[in-house]
């Protein structure tokens, strides 16, 4: 962002913030929040609720996060099942 900076270019450095911010609430939100067992793919279906980063902190992500652990833990009722995915901070 510097580099945009420095040249004069501001419009570019904002826009250049903004997909790093989206970037990075993508991997937090696939890695911490919607995890699963592969632990190494980002689903980008959830890019879309980056759109407006305005509004991204009123989204209730304590709710999505508890509502996702839930619904993986109903994947170790099945047989053979040795992982299981989801957020298990909330656990502990």
């Amino acid at each position: 962002m510097a580099d945009y900076a420095e040249e004069g270019n501001l419009e570019e450095a904002w826009k250049f913030r903004d997909l790093t911010i989206r970037v990075y609430l993508l991997m937090m939100v696939s890695w911490n929040i919607f995890t699963d067992t592969s632990k190494n793919t980002i689903n980008v279906s959830y890019l879309q609720y980056f759109n407006d980063l305005e509004i991204v902190d009123n989204f209730a992500w304590g709710a999505t996060a508890l509502t996702h652990m839930y619904k993986s833990l109903t994947t170790t009722t099945v047989l053979r099942v040795k992982v299981v995915p989801g957020y298990m901070t909330p656990l502990q």
